[in-house]
């Protein structure tokens, strides 16, 4: 009996900290599943935030005992946090809107430091394959429910296609990311000649399928951004530019039967076929009557509309915002900010309500983390397929700050910045690589 007890315990493995950093962005990815489609308990939710902090200690016990210094992206995010006390601090808010701002802002970057301290890049070359695999398992999924599912009268459909992320409103914003990480992933191996053509296009084929069926138009400008980011950043030989324009040949047809099956599935109408074109887009994203036509806010003009209309040109609150939490709302209390200017739609947009609880200070500083990012990806840490694609996912993610709130999301946000402290993870595994090297060479 004690010899048994004795090898249960030696072969029983513990959990290393990379496993429970993914399974917390797993558990974000997931939990709101469970809770809208399986009817797990709402509180399941906050789980993940539990699993989320706890991996940060183990991370802070580890740095200290290993002597791992702060990069300069983490002390951007300190600095941030740093910034959002203060803002709090200023205004003397509600301690819970406090914390509930916190969460809310700050967990993708929990999940950036605890990546970046425990991950290595074995665990990154073995995500790619599978959000290629839940690509194609959502492809029937969206088919499925767009076309054999009832909804309410009076639903927005296009927000309940989700594909693997199901039945809740909304749930396309992590298909239409898992769209966008796809297709970059795909493309950067097409044009190193590590995927075939044939692949390509239908990879292309059924990311506009699903976006059509989702009602994601933003998909477009979105491709557009991956396309020229990975032309941009990729060393470009005589095979890859013939790659380039058999590409660009292609999609451009396309493209073409997309936009009528896009207009035909959610429209039918003129007006959506404008939205395809520049012109289109720059009046949709800037027109005075705001994103919902009904003198909400929009994402061009949002910001200068909250000085003028809502701070009235007042100093401090340009520059620290309402205090990080003043503005969100929960389904056990609301702020008062929101209560009075939700109907502007503020909370559409990370940008705008970003600005409006932190101010210029927590704008900026939560580019430059991202910027950061973008300057940490070195061609002598990473190889070049690698490069380009953490390179686009950074543009992409700028482009989701004003966008959206993809970033701030639970299933999107912690992916994202996993996938920005990848370039910290390279250069971490390198000089290690390097130290053993020349350790056993001496």
């Amino acid at each position: 009996m004690e010899g048994g007890a004795y090898f249960m315990h030696v072969t029983r493995k513990r959990w290393t900290g990379a496993e429970y950093s993914l399974f917390a962005i797993a558990f974000f990815a997931v939990s709101i599943i469970l809770v809208y489609t399986f009817n797990f308990p709402r509180a399941f939710l906050y789980f993940g935030d539990i699993i989320n902090i706890f991996v940060l200690l183990m991370a802070i016990r580890v740095r200290a005992a290993r002597g791992m210094r702060v990069s300069k992206t983490e002390a951007l995010i300190f600095l941030l946090f740093v910034s959002m006390i203060c803002s709090s601090l200023v205004n003397l808010e509600n301690p819970f809107l406090v914390v509930w701002g916190l969460r809310n802002n700050t967990r993708m970057f929990i999940c950036y430091i605890n990546c970046a301290t425990f991950l290595t890049m074995e665990e990154y070359k073995k995500l790619f394959p599978f959000l290629e695999k839940l690509f194609w398992l959502s492809l029937p999924l969206c088919i499925i429910e767009r076309f054999f599912v009832s909804y309410p009268f009076g639903t927005i459909v296009g927000d309940m296609i989700g594909g693997f992320f199901w039945n809740y409103s909304g749930c396309n914003a992590p298909l239409n990311l898992l769209l966008c990480l796809t297709t970059c992933y795909v493309t950067v191996k097409y044009f190193k000649g590590q995927k075939s053509l044939a692949y390509f296009i239908s990879v292309i084929c059924a990311a506009l399928v699903m976006s059509a069926l989702a009602e994601l138009k933003v998909f477009i400008p979105e491709m557009a951004i991956i396309f020229a980011a990975i032309l941009l950043t990729l060393r470009v030989d005589f095979k890859s530019m013939f790659r380039i324009l058999l590409c660009v040949l292609l999609i451009s047809i396309v493209f073409s039967a997309f936009v009528g099956l896009f207009v035909f599935l959610n429209d039918n109408g003129q007006n959506y076929a404008d939205n395809f074109t520049i012109q289109g887009l720059l009046a949709y994203a800037s027109r005075d009557s705001g994103y919902d036509g009904t003198g909400d806010l929009n994402r061009l003009s949002g910001i200068s509309r909250v000085i003028n209309e809502i701070f009235k040109g007042d100093l401090s609150l340009i520059l620290l915002g309402t205090g990080v939490g003043n503005a969100e709302y929960t389904n056990f209390f609301v702020s008062d900010f929101y209560q009075k200017y939700a109907v502007l739609h503020y909370q559409y947009f990370q940008h705008i309500w970003l600005f409006i609880e932190t101010g210029l200070a927590g704008v900026v500083l939560y580019l430059s983390v991202i910027v950061r990012a973008f300057l940490n990806v070195k061609r002598r840490y990473v190889d070049e397929d690698d490069f380009c694609f953490i390179k686009t996912v950074a543009i992409l993610a700028i482009f989701f700050f004003f966008y959206n709130t993809t970033l701030r999301g639970e299933t999107t946000g912690p992916l994202i910045f996993m996938l920005l402290a990848m370039p910290e993870v390279a250069k971490r595994n390198f000089c290690m690589s390097n130290k053993t090297n020349k350790e056993i060479m001496i």
